[in-house]
């Protein structure tokens, strides 16, 4: 391995182009801590970096064919060429990927609804009208009188012939009851639609 430390850039890359492993060996043994620098300025110091230098050199190795030695600096500037080009796409590649994530996610969040919406929204009305009619029969009445018809406190404690704090205290209860029976399925609700 000493012969090919005292080789010049364009022996090296004469030997790439006869498929030379220890030539390869030689070239990333000289020019990795360099390039691995290169990369780690360009990136802000991202570890990733490693990787976008072992892979120039494994494209390096896939075109060693073409390489020519056409000047003494042929070899180093075509690697720290195809590093640059390696941080510049991997950033580009990043970009666009965060960008169509972020679009992706502002669709799903303000336009798409499950495929399934109208038997979510059957399954939920269901379940509501179970616990409804699951509570006790004063109870019920007061919170369809409020729910469905509408009526404020004042008029349905004049019409059950009960004080308001009465029709109050039966509303909040019931929607305590309601709360601890359906918040579950809320949570279920929203983990399905959101995965």
């Amino acid at each position: 391995m000493e012969t090919f430390q005292n080789l010049t850039d364009s022996e090296l890359i004469s030997l790439l182009n006869q498929d030379s492993e220890a030539g390869f060996t030689e070239v990333y043994a000289r020019y990795f801590d360099a390039l691995l620098r290169h990369a780690l300025k360009m990136t802000f110091g991202d570890p990733a970096a490693a990787d976008l230098v072992h892979d120039v050199f494994a494209n390096m190795w896939v075109k060693r064919h073409g390489l020519v030695a056409s000047s003494p600096a042929a070899l180093k500037y075509y690697l720290f060429t195809s590093v640059k080009n390696a941080v510049l796409n991997d950033r580009r590649n990043t970009q666009t990927f965060e960008r169509n994530m972020a679009d992706f996610v502002t669709f799903i969040t303000t336009h798409a609804e499950p495929a399934d919406q109208d038997l979510i929204d059957e399954q939920l009305r269901a379940a509501i009208e179970e616990e409804i009619q699951s509570l006790p029969d004063r109870m019920r009445e007061v919170f369809l009188m409020r729910r469905e018809e509408d009526m404020s406190l004042d008029e349905i404690a004049m019409q059950l012939n009960v004080s308001k704090h009465t029709v109050k205290s039966q509303l909040n209860t019931a929607a305590q009851r309601l709360w601890k029976k359906l918040s579950v399925y809320f949570l279920m609700l929203i983990i399905i639609t959101l995965g």
